[in-house]
């Protein structure tokens, strides 16, 4: 990230975890169009908490709790229909709910008193890597894919 909270990849584009909506690969560092509010959809980069890279993956944590991922995001031993399913071309928000509702994610079993079951959670932080992802909300819950 940049001080003009611009975002930056560069390397292996196969799998689109650089965040520029193709399979291209670059040597250089390459802004994440996504991130500078240009494109549509996108926002500005100046929310940005903190980001994180896999080996077929990427995300972001925005600083309103909300999560951006890009890639390959679930399991690549999966069919290839179900790896196409979870190929995100660009950044896209994921959410996160607090009754463990959501697609495959696993979430801890951390209580958390909410008022509403199924309101989305914030998340502090997340870490990804060659096949796993996990996030970590605000409430102490761990939730885990991949």
């Amino acid at each position: 990230r940049s001080n003009l909270h611009r975002v930056f990849s560069c390397g292996n584009g196969s799998t689109f975890a650089l965040g520029h909506k193709s399979r291209d690969s670059c040597a250089h560092f390459k802004q994440i169009e996504f991130f500078n509010g240009m494109e549509d959809g996108g926002m500005n980069g100046i929310g940005i908490k903190t980001i994180a890279c896999g080996l077929s993956h990427s995300g972001c944590v925005m600083t309103d709790g909300s999560v951006y991922l890009w890639g390959i995001t679930g399991d690549i031993q999966y069919s290839k229909e179900f790896m196409e399913k979870s190929l995100l071309k660009k950044p896209t928000k994921i959410s996160f709910r607090s009754d463990g509702s959501l697609s495959h994610r696993r979430r801890s079993g951390v209580n958390i008193d909410d008022s509403s079951p199924s309101s989305n959670v914030a998340i502090e932080d997340i870490k990804l890597g060659e096949q796993f992802s996990v996030a970590l909300s605000n409430k102490g819950a761990i939730y885990t894919w991949g």
